[in-house]
């Protein structure tokens, strides 16, 4: 049995290694893919590896066992032969931060000469790891050092405690003097006679305590971790980021203890094989921390000392943050950051207080604010919605609480967008500190500040405000979910939720806007009482989006809620009345209620011709969706002049083209295709789409709209090669902004199934009108007239390919839809019905898709 080696040294450990496995030097550095040199270097204690994966290569090529592999691995972390007085042992779970560490190393290493000029300061927020980053570079980097001195500089006590024991680290003669200035400068002046030394000055936060005479000494380089971003000509800033999420989540699981600790990106793709759900967890721990090392670090422990799990920790999380984010841990002591994320964080928060009580109270402001890209002008709104006992501060004020702000690295500010950003975990430690009162207060203010600023007024025609609102919304939905928790209502809370949601509902994104109007109403609801005109314009605004997702039972009852409340205080011919009266009709349309939505449309248009005369843009709607309801029932002749005046008052309003305008042109190109004028409407087609992407953007639902008619056209035409890419476009657009499950999206798989279907690609057909009749089932029920013309275009499919069985089903089917929705007796009822005798017969089978129905 092989004895193991008891040198100590990295270099005699290797060497010894390497002639018990009878390699050269050479045959060495080819198994670890390094040069010669770097061999002969590590044996002779030069150099040790850069890093811990070398070393691991070593052990790997060397067969060593475990006890061989720790010594091997320990020698690699031993303090080297300069002076050294480090006061931390190298950390094992150090991960990541690579980048960090090189670019670190090319500020300090790569020009010579002006790193010797200059001094480095990593700077960032408390517990992102400016120690750690240090640290490793420390022992990365020993070798390129006459010596590694460490300051403890957080305050002047420290500092000077630090420079005594470099005094005697270096053995200076004057290290016994009873006074302590002499000795501090003798070790300046050892600074100043002596060169290639690394000087760390850790936790440098009174930037008056380091001593500039160093700076003016030239011989060696200066390494600063600070929370100041601001440092004047002391030091180079070097900002350090918080984790990435691979990082964040390699950290973790190494920490604790759920991954060897030389894990690597590997293994946590493995872990995330074996254990999805606890892998997920941990992802989700990474976003909750914000990729803060300390906190990651905490969880960590945590983990490793309770045995929780990591579901189990998310869910603790969630229902006791505050604890948690507290406890640092039974063995704190031996960190290189023994206070927890909750203690370091809010002692930032107390000397940002005392420095400068207006940046204290903005940076709580920011709290209950989305954590990034929090506008600057929501400052002043700030100060407005704070209350009238509370005088505003200027600009200048503002601008000076937001320095100090940065300059304990608790926000970050882009110039150029004028927009801060504060970490969550600096949100989360700031609302825990609050009283339940405070906290009602804090996020009333915040309402009423958005209130100030977020646009009000017509969103669908005012679109020029849709970047601003952009701009808020993140900070609104978060102002929605602390609203929620904690139950509050207000009139203001009220107005800017329904605001945003309608906002969110001319951009096309339903399921947001959904969201938001229906907490809009039931906060106007507890605030204003269930019978108030505001509560009807939410009922309208919500009754919208419902329309707009295809969803007309639910959106009818809405509807004639607004209308009754509308009509109850403001009488049956108000302005406003006519709105609710047009929104109703819009439902019964497309409920095929035809009766019912003309006579509401027409009440609705002689109510705005009344009040508003001829031109008015609401007189426009009324006339356009009058137009829409005629041509639905196939009144080509009274809809056209409808559709032209119309756009007439459009044109008058839109000079330069507005999405209301491509709204109409869409229509009227529509009634042009089902009158065969093709080229009219394909001109009209045309003009709307640049209209759209101009101002929606290429992927809103609207423009898919557009661009679904035109494929239709082109397939009318035979114009297949034309109509494919609009239609995969439709598609990629409404699924990605309706859902998998909208009745638009099965529209269009069922006409580029159907265009699939004419060109003969069978298999690509058949896998897209499927997938329409599904959609189809779930949201209209199995007995729907759509579902009874998808299964007859796959009856044509089946035909095509000679599966008669399948033919034969499909067709049945669709034969009973038709029957109980139109009756026995109807045109399509009995052509279905002729194709499925034909098809039952053998010798008198027909191509079905050559006779079926063509949709528009």
């Amino acid at each position: 049995m092989t004895r193991p080696i008891q040198q100590q040294s990295f270099g005699g450990l290797l060497k010894a290694f390497r002639k018990r496995h009878g390699w050269t030097q050479q045959q060495t550095a080819s198994a670890i893919g390094v040069h010669r040199n770097a061999i002969g270097r590590w044996e002779r204690n030069d150099f040790l590896p850069e890093s811990k994966a070398l070393v691991l290569e070593l052990v790997r090529v060397f067969h060593l066992a475990d006890q061989e592999a720790h010594q091997l691995l320990e020698a690699s972390f031993l303090k080297p032969t300069p002076p050294w007085n480090v006061p931390y042992q190298h950390n094992p779970f150090f991960t990541g931060r690579q980048q960090s560490l090189i670019l670190l190393h090319q500020h300090l290493t790569t020009d010579r000469i002006i790193a010797l000029t200059q001094s480095y300061a990593i700077h960032g927020l408390g517990g992102i790891g400016k120690t750690q980053l240090a640290v490793e570079y420390a022992y990365t980097h020993t070798h390129e050092y006459s010596a590694i001195l460490w300051l403890r500089a957080e305050t002047q006590e420290t500092i000077n405690g630090s420079w005594l024991e470099i005094a005697e680290l270096l053995q200076l003669p004057e290290r016994h003097e009873s006074e302590q200035q002499r000795v501090i400068a003798a070790v300046w002046d050892w600074l100043s006679h002596h060169t290639g030394w690394l000087l760390i000055s850790d936790n440098l936060e009174e930037m008056e305590l380091f001593p500039r005479a160093l700076l003016a000494s030239q011989q060696g380089t200066i390494l600063i971790t600070t929370r100041r971003q601001i440092l004047g000509t002391l030091a180079q800033s070097f900002e350090l980021p918080t984790m990435t999420q691979e990082e964040g989540l390699l950290f973790l699981l190494r920490r604790a203890r759920l991954l060897e600790i030389d894990a690597n990106a590997q293994h946590v793709q493995q872990f995330a094989q074996r254990q999805p759900t606890d892998h997920a967890a941990a992802q989700q721990l990474v976003l909750m921390m914000g990729g803060l090392p300390l906190a990651l670090d905490q969880a960590g422990a945590y983990l490793e000392e309770t045995g929780c799990g990591l579901v189990q920790y998310v869910q603790l999380y969630e229902q006791a943050h505050k604890r948690l984010l507290e406890r640092r841990g039974l063995r704190a002591a031996e960190h290189q950051h023994p206070e927890s994320i909750a203690a370091t964080l809010a002692l930032a928060y107390q000397r940002v207080e005392q420095t400068n009580p207006l940046a204290a109270e903005l940076l709580y402001f920011c709290a209950f604010l989305h954590p990034d890209a929090i506008p600057e002008e929501l400052l002043a709104a700030r100060a407005v919605a704070s209350g009238a006992e509370r005088q505003d501060v200027g600009s200048d004020q503002r601008d000076q609480a937001i320095a100090v702000l940065r300059t304990f690295s608790l926000v970050q500010q882009s110039l150029e967008a004028r927009t801060l950003s504060v970490h969550r975990l600096v949100q989360v430690v700031l609302k825990e500190r609050l009283e339940p009162q405070l906290m009602r207060d804090w996020i009333e203010h915040t309402v009423q500040a958005l209130y100030t600023v977020f646009p009000a007024g017509d969103m669908e025609v005012e679109v020029e405000s849709w970047p601003q609102c952009q701009r808020y919304l993140a900070h609104v939905e978060a102002c929605a979910a602390l609203l929620a928790q904690w139950s509050l209502s207000s009139v203001e809370a009220g107005r800017l939720l329904h605001q945003a949601g309608v906002y969110l509902r001319e951009r096309g994104q339903y399921e947001q806007a959904k969201l938001l109007l229906v907490q809009a109403l039931q906060i106007r609801e507890q605030a204003l009482g269930t019978e108030h005109l505001e509560v009807a314009d939410t009922l309208n605004e919500l009754a919208l989006v419902y329309w707009l997702q295809s969803t007309y039972e639910q959106a009818e009852p809405l509807h004639v809620r607004a209308l009754q409340i509308r009509e109850q205080h403001l009488g049956k011919e108000h302005i406003t009345v006519a709105k609710s009266l047009n929104n109703l009709a819009a439902v019964y349309q497309r409920q095929g209620k035809y009766k019912e939505s003309e006579s509401l449309h027409l009440r609705a248009l002689r109510i705005w011709e009344q009040h508003l005369g001829p031109e008015h843009l609401d007189v426009g709607a009324s006339l356009n969706n009058l137009a829409n309801l005629y041509m639905n029932q196939e009144r080509y002749q009274e809809a056209e002049p409808f559709y032209l005046r119309t756009l007439q008052i459009l044109e008058l309003h839109f000079r330069s083209g507005h999405p209301t305008l491509a709204i109409v042109l869409n229509n009227l190109a529509k009634l042009y295709m089902k009158q065969e004028r093709y080229e009219e409407a394909e001109s009209l087609f045309l003009r709307a789409l640049p209209i759209w992407e101009r101002h929606l953007g290429p992927e809103h639902p609207y423009m898919a709209t557009t661009l679904h008619h035109l494929a239709q056209l082109y397939t009318n035409q035979r114009r297949y090669e034309e109509a494919e890419p609009l239609y995969v476009r439709v598609v990629a657009i409404r699924e990605l902004r309706l859902g998998a499950q909208h009745l638009d999206l099965a529209n269009s798989l069922r006409a580029l199934g159907e265009l699939y279907l004419a060109v003969e690609r069978h298999e690509e057909a058949e896998a897209l009108l499927l997938r329409a009749l599904a959609i189809y089932e779930q949201s209209l029920g199995a007995e729907h007239l759509q579902r009874a013309d998808t299964l007859l275009a796959l009856g044509a499919l089946y035909t095509a390919q000679q599966r008669w069985e399948q033919t034969n089903a499909a067709l049945r089917r669709a034969l009973s839809i038709q029957e109980l929705q139109l009756g026995a007796e109807h045109a399509q009822t009995s052509k279905t019905r002729q194709l499925l005798l034909a098809c039952l017969n053998p010798s008198t089978r027909v191509e079905i898709s050559a006779i079926k129905e063509e949709k528009v």
